[in-house]
């Protein structure tokens, strides 16, 4: 059930990594205060976004966390998919009532996060 007491907030998002290959691995940190969310858990969803729309994601590195008052960082991965073209990509970064898709409830965009070469 949704909680919608919860009000965190995403700062900014980590990355171990602007450049990547097909299939490589990245790994995300997530920069986030939250206030009355003690307890409350979220997933971390991540998306690259190509200049023309296409989304890409992966799902076997969506991570769920309990988030604590404060600020704190939570980490996932991201597998860049196999058939992923080369180019600049956006990166969407949120966080999520799971399971994913339920309801979301932050989210930061980061223009150029990623180079695929």
């Amino acid at each position: 059930m949704p909680n919608n007491t919860v009000s965190p907030e995403i700062h900014q998002l980590i990355l171990s990594s602007h450049e990547l290959r097909p299939a490589d691995l990245l790994e995300i940190s997530y920069d986030i205060t939250a206030h009355d969310a003690t307890g409350t858990e979220v997933s971390l969803g991540a998306s690259l976004i190509a200049e023309g729309g296409v989304e890409y994601w992966d799902a076997s590195g969506d991570t769920n966390c309990t988030l604590q008052n404060g600020r704190h960082r939570y980490t996932r991965t991201f597998r860049a998919p196999e058939d992923i073209p080369t180019g600049q990509y956006r990166l969407v970064g949120a966080l999520w009532t799971p399971p994913i898709g339920t309801e979301r409830l932050a989210n930061i965009v980061i223009d150029e996060a990623v180079r695929i070469m």
